[in-house]
């Protein structure tokens, strides 16, 4: 017990102070997350939907019952488009090998390619508008920093744009895609650091290291339950028992409380960090493969009646301001979601009628 006492002691000065960090920015992160861009947040920055002169899509040479899976419909530089999830390659086959565009332009029919610089800047210029942000000004291409990290490879090239608001919000544009696709403002990324960063061992240099990155948080969080095993064995191990049956701490003063505050937060502080830990999957050994049950129930939409659908486009009526059309299918038939500007969401059916779902469709 001796031994397990020096090991607690020792390895609490290091991985102790670990968990103080990890414990005191849990208290940011409960008021502040990792800077991120909400769905919300940018379909409140797009044009509205125009759909008139919609939709060529002779050129998508594509067998009606291929399965598509996921679409959406939205405006890039003042026009439609349908973006699918392998995007358009040469001759607008979707899903092809190769170079491919993101989107497909509903009035041309053509690919969209790459955005320029100039085009990046028209839409930063949208969201700003939609957004009451101001004019936008252009901060230059970003290979990678601290807030893309995890999005930047599949997006480049990727254009960052400032704004003169209050909050001094910045906003990164895919040149991939055109879309916006992270936004920060300055009382974020301070609070970041204060909170998510520190919490998360997020670091960019670190972070874009993923082996690396896990080892180190798998083995600190694996140390610091070890750490809080030991402290409860020798915690309940130093209790001294008493000639009428009752027990006494030996420690006086400020080492009494770690002795009594360890063994009553101790459990908490093990089911904290042991939980912690099994948020990584460490070593492999929680991973079961996950779960089809979404994808059975919702199935695939096919290629056919994406064409039907978009060939008569649905019309809400007046006070319908419309921000995209994105697929929803369920129990293998084409559904789509209508999402209004105002934040709205109306389900249609493959012929573009409204479908609220009822209790006895699921």
């Amino acid at each position: 017990m001796r031994l397990i006492l020096l090991v607690h002691r020792y390895l609490a000065v290091a991985i102790g102070l670990l968990m103080s960090l990890w414990c005191l920015s849990g208290f940011v992160m409960l008021y502040q997350a990792y800077p991120s861009l909400t769905d919300t947040e940018r379909l409140a920055g797009l044009e509205p939907l125009d759909l008139r002169g919609c939709c060529k899509l002779e050129g998508v040479d594509l067998p009606e019952d291929t399965s598509v899976g996921d679409f959406e419909v939205e405006m890039l530089l003042g026009d439609p488009v349908l973006r699918l999830g392998g995007g358009f390659g040469r001759g607008g086959w979707p899903l092809s090998a190769g170079p491919s565009a993101a989107a497909l332009d509903l009035r041309t029919g053509e690919p969209v390619p790459a955005l320029s610089g100039d085009q990046a800047a028209q839409v930063a210029r949208e969201y700003g508008l939609r957004h009451a942000l101001g004019e936008p000004r252009a901060l230059g291409l970003v290979d990678i920093d601290q807030w893309t990290v995890q999005d930047a490879r599949i997006n480049r090239p990727v254009y960052l744009f400032g704004f003169g608001d209050r909050a001094h919000t910045e906003i990164y544009v895919s040149g991939a895609s055109g879309k916006v696709f992270q936004d920060t403002s300055r009382p974020e990324r301070v609070l970041a650091w204060l909170g998510a960063i520190p919490h998360w061992l997020y670091p960019l240099k670190l972070r874009q290291n993923a082996p690396l990155w896990t080892a180190i948080v798998v083995w600190t969080s694996g140390l610091g339950t070890f750490l809080t095993l030991t402290g409860l064995a020798v915690g309940i191990w130093r209790f001294r028992f008493r000639g009428d049956g009752g027990r006494r701490s030996p420690f006086r003063g400020w080492w009494y409380w770690h002795h009594i505050g360890g063994l009553v937060f101790g459990v908490l502080a093990l089911t904290w960090v042991f939980s912690g830990l099994m948020t990584m999957d460490p070593w492999g050994f929680l991973f079961k493969g996950g779960s089809r049950y979404e994808a059975e129930i919702r199935g695939d939409a096919t290629w056919g009646e994406i064409k039907r659908f978009l060939t008569a486009p649905p019309d809400l009526g007046a006070g319908h301001e419309l921000a995209q059309l994105a697929a929803a299918p369920f129990d293998g038939r084409l559904y789509a979601h209508a999402f209004l500007a105002d934040g709205r969401v109306v389900r249609l059916d493959a012929a573009g009628n409204p479908a609220t779902l009822t209790v006895g469709d699921v």
